[in-house]
């Protein structure tokens, strides 16, 4: 370091500067939620991730499964080449319900970011949810009443 003041007096000192890198994190972009027919073997989505110090190809992924016995964490897959991957999920057979999935990716340095979305899984049969209550009707009378049901094409 060098300084002077007006009079032409000078003084140099040297002094240690230490700069200590910063971990920037990780970003990952937001999925949409997602229906899968329970008939499909799988259902997958694409998504990005970025990272300044550590390459994509080193970047490590986590997901899980908020209904494991629905999407169970071992058919929750990702792959891919560069900033976009794909994420695979596997539901269990015959089953139908809903999931919260959260994706997490990890750089190098140990920094994370996460995202999470909905994923559900539909009968591919109309199924019914909740039965109508018990009617006792005089011939020729009309009734009416509710029933829920969900399924591929229901709204």
């Amino acid at each position: 370091m060098r300084v002077e003041d007006r009079n032409g007096g000078v003084s140099e000192r040297a002094i240690l500067v230490t700069v200590r890198p910063v971990n920037d994190l990780p970003s990952i972009s937001k999925i949409d939620d997602l229906r899968i027919p329970a008939s499909a073997t799988a259902g997958s989505v694409e998504f990005k991730v970025e990272d300044l110090e550590t390459p994509p190809a080193v970047l490590k992924f986590t997901a899980r499964s908020s209904n494991p016995s629905l999407l169970p964490v071992p058919g929750l897959i990702v792959s891919g080449a560069g900033s976009t991957k794909t994420l695979r999920l596997t539901p269990t057979p015959g089953q139908a319900g809903d999931s919260v999935v959260v994706l997490t990716v990890t750089d190098a340095d140990g920094g994370e970011a996460s995202t999470e979305f909905k994923v559900t899984v539909v009968p591919d049969k109309p199924e019914i949810v909740t039965p109508p209550a018990s009617l006792v009707l005089a011939t020729g009378k009309d009734a009416e009443f509710t029933v829920v049901a969900r399924g591929i094409g229901l709204v």
